[in-house]
């Protein structure tokens, strides 16, 4: 299956620059005026309409840690801290190098296949409901039950509870239930 890229922005020159060169390279293309779904890697604009590129990637962050590479104008150091800040992964501001940005896709891709895998978990709503010794872990509303009582998780506290109550039997040190 070939690589799928999302490349949001709203200049449709840039996302046809962008097509033709992630093409050439061997990876399909998908062009936007924003990001609202799944992809192997996202680049995108900041300055989008309706909803702006810190904006998607926070909301994208929400469900998914697809690499995101924000490809902007916006060159101060400010923007980028606020462009890692709201979660993406890679920085370049316009004009940029071809080879520089394909030389920074790769490297997305290859850290998010080799630290994640090719395919990322993401909890779904039709996931089912872990059970044991009176707590609930409930994949839909993304919190537990102890006892008949609802208790408040982070997501990392939440990941950590699905890993170790879908293996029961294992012991896990605390590298592995971070890769995981």
């Amino acid at each position: 299956m070939q690589t799928r890229i999302l490349v949001a922005d709203d200049n449709a020159e840039i996302r046809e620059i962008l097509r033709i060169l992630l093409t050439g390279e061997g990876y399909e293309v998908i062009e936007a005026k924003d990001g609202n779904a799944y992809y192997d890697a996202i680049l995108m604009d900041i300055q989008m309409p309706n909803m702006n590129g810190y904006q998607t990637c926070l909301k994208l962050r929400e469900t998914s840690n697809v690499p995101i590479l924000f490809l902007t104008a916006k060159g101060l150091d400010s923007d980028k801290t606020l462009g890692f800040s709201s979660g993406a992964d890679d920085y370049l501001a316009k004009p940029f190098s071809y080879s520089e940005l394909t030389a920074r896709v790769k490297a997305l891709l290859r850290r998010y296949q080799v630290y994640k895998g090719k395919k990322e978990e993401i909890l779904l709503d039709t996931e089912k409901d872990l059970s044991m010794d009176g707590l609930t872990l409930r994949y839909a509303q993304q919190n537990a039950e102890v006892n008949g009582k609802e208790v408040e998780l982070t997501d990392i506290e939440f990941n950590i509870l699905s890993t170790l109550m879908k293996n029961p039997k294992q012991i896990f040190s605390a590298e592995q239930l971070y890769e995981k």
